[in-house]
């Protein structure tokens, strides 16, 4: 970011200041009964997707597949380019 680049700033209340990442993980099917689960077990790949936030302006988009745990940043990655959602990521 080039330091004469002037940022747009605005309020924002206690839990409207960060960028929100949702991931799901369904744990239908695993069990042989029906409406059944097994305890601490999930299906490795499901969603992922952006939460809405006012004060960013961030609307949830799609939610984006993936297989497995690898895939989690990639799917994050791939929420952050939807152009409803953009951010810039800034390093700490």
């Amino acid at each position: 970011m080039a330091v004469s680049e002037k940022l747009q700033e605005k309020e924002a209340q206690h839990g409207q200041k960060m960028v929100e990442v949702k991931l799901r993980f369904w744990t239908s099917n695993i069990a042989e009964g029906e409406g059944k689960i097994v305890l601490r077990h999930a299906w490795a790949g499901e969603v992922v997707r952006i939460e809405r936030n006012d004060a960013l302006g961030s609307v949830p988009g799609d939610s984006i597949l993936f297989h497995s745990m690898l895939d989690v940043g990639w799917a994050i990655e791939k929420c952050h380019l939807i152009p409803r959602s953009s951010y810039t990521l800034v390093a700490e």
